[in-house]
């Protein structure tokens, strides 16, 4: 069988990373100003750097020995994918407590072995740190309940 670069794990998720760091530099092109520290000075300068590690990480799969990336795990990538998407959807008419128990919940679908008690704990914490830093530190105006 014959090893391509393109299939190792050290090349895709550099790719990855010169991409994001690619939209960040791209994305913060919107703060046209003048100055030299302007609002596009931070989100530049960390998408650059993000597409550089994104360099290096895709220069290791010139490695001999590169590993091949497997795709077996479409379950656990879903479940997280999809956990952020019903997160986003539940905020503004649910509210913080009910988005993060959704998306803890559809999270269960991730991994096996998960107990009850682990989850509520998690669910418990997450929830006062929400709430904690973003509503009551930050001020912002997010709904905590329906």
């Amino acid at each position: 069988m014959k090893r391509t670069i393109f299939g190792s794990k050290d090349f895709l998720a550099g790719m990855v990373y010169i991409a994001t760091g690619t939209l960040f530099v791209f994305g913060a092109r919107q703060y046209d100003r003048p100055e030299f520290l302007d609002p596009s000075t931070f989100p530049t300068i960390v998408g650059a750097l993000l597409a550089l590690v994104g360099l290096l990480v895709a220069s290791r799969s010139l490695a001999a020995g590169a590993e091949e990336a497997e795709f077996t795990a479409v379950r656990p990538l879903l479940s997280v994918i999809g956990s952020v998407v019903v997160f986003a959807i539940l905020l503004e008419p649910m509210g913080v407590f009910v988005a993060i128990a959704g998306a803890l919940l559809l999270c269960l679908f991730a991994g096996s072995g998960l107990r009850i008690r682990e989850v509520f704990v998690v669910y418990v914490a997450m929830t006062a740190l929400a709430a904690g830093i973003f509503v009551y530190g930050l001020g912002l105006a997010l709904p905590l309940f329906w």
